[in-house]
C-alpha cells in the first residue's frame, strides 16, 4: 500500500489586496499553509509516504527570499521524516525564466524537483517494498511542445505503481502555458494515479485504468476562487485506488463565501441583520449580495460595520431593486395589463393577515413588475 498526499496551486506569496486592512495579516497566514500541509504529512497516524506538489507552489517564478527559505525548510522537514516529496513547477512559478526560483535553487531543493521539459520517467521510488514509477514534466517556454496538446506519455509497463504528475489542462487549450493535455492519450498510457494541478476546483475522474485528480486550490484567491480548505489523499493498494479529502484546520484556509440574500424576505433592516448574523461564521471571508425589493431602506455600509465582528472579513453589496416613490400609484392608474396587475396586488397587500403573507405578496409584485417592464427608477 502507498499513501499519497496530493496538493497543487498553493500560490504562496499571493497578495490578497481585496481584503483591504486585513490583507497583510491574512497573507502571512496563507503563506504558512505549507507548514500545516507538512504537519499533516509527517504525523505518523496519517501514514503518508509520498507528497506530490503539482505546480504553482508559488504565485510567481521569483518569490521573495524569506518565503523561499520558509518553503525549503518545510520540504526538508518532509525529507528528514522519511517522506518522499516531489515538486513540479507550474505556470505561475514557471521554470522557463533564468531567474526562476527553481533554476536558482535546483542544486539544494529538498526532495525531487522536476526539471525536464518533456514527459519522462523522473524517478523510481521504493515505498514500503513497492516500486513506484513517477512520470512528469516542467513546462519550459520554447522547449515544451504543446501544439497539438501533449499526447506522448511514457509508461514502462513494469510491475509496480505508475504515477503521473502534470500541471496542465485536460482537453482545454488556453495556450502553451496552460499545458494542454490530450485526455484520451493520457488514459491510454496506463497510469494508476494522475496527479494534476492548474484547475482550482477539485475534480476527479476515471482515466484509463486509473484515476485523475485535480485537488483544487487549498486556500482562496478571491470571490471567484473560493478555495477548498481540503487536502487530497490517495491510497494505492491491491484493491485499487481510493481517494479521500481531509479538512485542513488552519487559519490560512478560510474559504471565500459568496452569499446571495433576498432582502425582500425580511420585514425590517433589523430582521435582515439578524438573518445574516445567523449565516456568518467567525472564520468566514464573506461577500453578501443583497437582492430583491425590500420595503425598508438598505444601508450596506451600516450592515457591514454592524456584522464585521461576526466573521474575519465582510463585504455587503446592495443589489436590491425598489420602486421609485409614487411609481406604484402611477402604474395603478394605467389602463394596461401592468396597471391591472398593480391594482390587484395592492388590493392583496391591503388584505394580508400576517407578515409572511405580506412578504410573499410583495415578492410576487416585484417579480411581476419585472416581467411586465416595471423596474426600479421608472
Amino acid at each position: 500500500m502507498v499513501r499519497i498526499l496530493h496538493v497543487a496551486d498553493l500560490h504562496l506569496g499571493w497578495e490578497p489586496r481585496f481584503l483591504g486592512p486585513k490583507a497583510e495579516e491574512w497573507q502571512r497566514r496563507r503563506d504558512d499553509l505549507l507548514t500545516a500541509v507538512v504537519d499533516y504529512a509527517v504525523a505518523p497516524e496519517h501514514g503518508i509516504d509520498l507528497v506530490l506538489i503539482v505546480g504553482d507552489l508559488f504565485d510567481t517564478h521569483k518569490p521573495g527570499p524569506a518565503l523561499v527559505n520558509q518553503v525549503e525548510a518545510q520540504l526538508r522537514r518532509l525529507v528528514e521524516h522519511g517522506r518522499q516529496v516531489v515538486t513540479v513547477p507550474g505556470n505561475h512559478d514557471e521554470i522557463s525564466y533564468p531567474d526562476s526560483v527553481y533554476r536558482r535553487a535546483a542544486g539544494v531543493w529538498p526532495g525531487i524537483l522536476v526539471q525536464n521539459p518533456q514527459p519522462d520517467l523522473v524517478a523510481t521510488l521504493n515505498i514500503r517494498d513497492e516500486t513506484c514509477y513517477l512520470y512528469s514534466l516542467a513546462y519550459t517556454g520554447g522547449l515544451t511542445r504543446t501544439d497539438p496538446p501533449i499526447a506522448d506519455f511514457p509508461c514502462n509497463g513494469q510491475p509496480g505503481w505508475h504515477i503521473a504528475a502534470f500541471h496542465g489542462s485536460l482537453n482545454w487549450n488556453a495556450g502553451d502555458r496552460s499545458l494542454p493535455l490530450a485526455e484520451a492519450a493520457l488514459g491510454r498510457a496506463g497510469y494508476n494515479y494522475v496527479a494534476l494541478g492548474h484547475i482550482h476546483k477539485r475534480t476527479e475522474r476515471v482515466l484509463g485504468r486509473g484515476v485523475a485528480v485535480y485537488p483544487g486550490g487549498l486556500a482562496a484567491k478571491g470571490w471567484s476562487d473560493p478555495g477548498t480548505g481540503r487536502l487530497t489523499v490517495a491510497t494505492l493498494s491491491g484493491s485499487g485506488v481510493r481517494t479521500e479529502t481531509v479538512v485542513l484546520d488552519h487559519p490560512g484556509c478560510c474559504t471565500c463565501r459568496t452569499l446571495e440574500v433576498d432582502a425582500g424576505m425580511y420585514g425590517s433592516a433589523a430582521e435582515l441583520a439578524d438573518g445574516l448574523k445567523a449565516r456568518l461564521g467567525q472564520k468566514d471571508i464573506a461577500c453578501v449580495h443583497l437582492t430583491g425589493s425590500p420595503s425598508y431602506p438598505v444601508e450596506p455600509q451600516h450592515l457591514q460595520e454592524l456584522l464585521a465582528p461576526c466573521c474575519y472579513y465582510l463585504e455587503v453589496r446592495d443589489e436590491t431593486a425598489a420602486a421609485a416613490p409614487g411609481a406604484l400609484e402611477a402604474w395603478a392608474r394605467e389602463t394596461t395589463l401592468r396597471g391591472y396587475f398593480v391594482r390587484r396586488m395592492k388590493a392583496r397587500l391591503a388584505a394580508v393577515h400576517d407578515e409572511r403573507e405580506r412578504r410573499l405578496v410583495s415578492r410576487a409584485l416585484t417579480w411581476g413588475l419585472k416581467a411586465l417592464g416595471g423596474e426600479a427608477g421608472e
